[in-house]
């Protein structure tokens, strides 16, 4: 299954925040990524920084974040104040 259906299927199942991590950097990509329902698109290469900053961003849009809070989804682990 490539990116564009994990993104359609995971959107099917209800919302969860999304942010794309791709090589795929043309213009036509992002937009795609975004259209479709990603809420944050990352080209490869990137700074570790800018996906935690931008993980971040995300979560505070989708009023996840919390002072303290740490979100796991399987074995990924975020915690919003580290």
């Amino acid at each position: 299954m490539g990116g564009w259906e994990v993104l359609a299927e995971i959107q099917r199942r209800g919302y969860t925040p999304v942010i794309m991590v791709t090589a795929l950097d043309e213009d036509v990509d992002r937009r795609q990524g975004l259209r479709i329902g990603a809420d944050d698109y990352i080209v490869k290469p990137f700074h570790p920084i800018e996906v935690v900053t931008r993980a971040k961003a995300v979560l505070r849009s989708a009023g996840l974040a919390q002072a303290g809070a740490v979100v796991r989804v399987g074995n990924p682990t975020i915690d919003l104040d580290g």
